[in-house]
């Protein structure tokens, strides 16, 4: 009789061991897949966020680009009326009297 009481005593822990894993393994699993899921919506966000940054990063170069070729436009400009400015005009150095001052 004392082995079938250490028999039945057995199977109880063996019983409650087996149910006690099967239970911790359920909870892994389910942790699993929240961790699974909150990895998978960081993921997304991610390929988000680094979409956003290259479409930033062309529209910056794009910017760039147009005053790149606005600054040269209007230094091209002022170098050109700069020279006209400096440029005598030959009306003008025909109609001008001579600087009596200037002989000495």
């Amino acid at each position: 009789m004392s082995e079938t009481k250490t028999s039945q005593v057995r199977e109880a822990v063996r019983g409650a061991w087996q149910k006690i894993l099967g239970d911790t393994v359920a909870r892994v699993e389910l942790a699993s897949a929240a961790v699974g899921r909150v990895q998978e919506r960081a993921l997304e966000r991610n390929r988000s966020a680094v979409e956003e940054m290259a479409k930033l990063s062309l529209a910056s170069i794009n910017y760039l680009g147009q005053l790149q070729a606005d600054w040269l436009k209007l230094s091209l400009e002022a170098t050109r009326k700069t020279a006209e400015l400096l440029t005598p005009q030959r009306a003008s150095l025909a109609a001008a009297p001579p600087d009596p001052q200037a002989r000495g």
